[in-house]
């Protein structure tokens, strides 16, 4: 199911990172936000993520006032995690979320 946002969006948007609905521990971890547009074309995001519990696998995605415009359309995001062990993974591991922004 498809987020939603308004353009302008800068407050912090939470996420918990499952594996086997299991939290996927991110001591350690570096972890982006990957988003992919039309064509799958990577997306510049000036935001931030902050892991807020790596035990629990939570993080933040902290968007600048630029990263959400209706101008990019929809587009797809999934988390990438580089783990201490210098290992990469991805969540969600199969389909990426949608994310639609509108104006108000």
């Amino acid at each position: 199911m498809p987020e939603h946002f308004v353009e302008g969006w800068t407050t912090p948007i939470e996420y918990q990172l499952l594996s086997c609905g299991l939290a996927i521990n991110l001591a350690g971890a570096t972890v982006t936000l990957q988003a992919y547009g039309a064509g799958d074309v990577l997306l510049p995001l000036a935001g931030t993520v902050v892991v807020t519990s790596s035990t629990g696998g939570i993080v933040e995605f902290r968007p600048a006032a630029a990263d959400l415009t209706q101008a990019r359309g929809e587009f797809h995001v999934r988390f990438k995690i580089l783990d201490a062990a210098g290992k990469t993974s991805f969540c969600p591991s199969c389909s990426a979320e949608t994310w639609i922004v509108q104006r108000i």
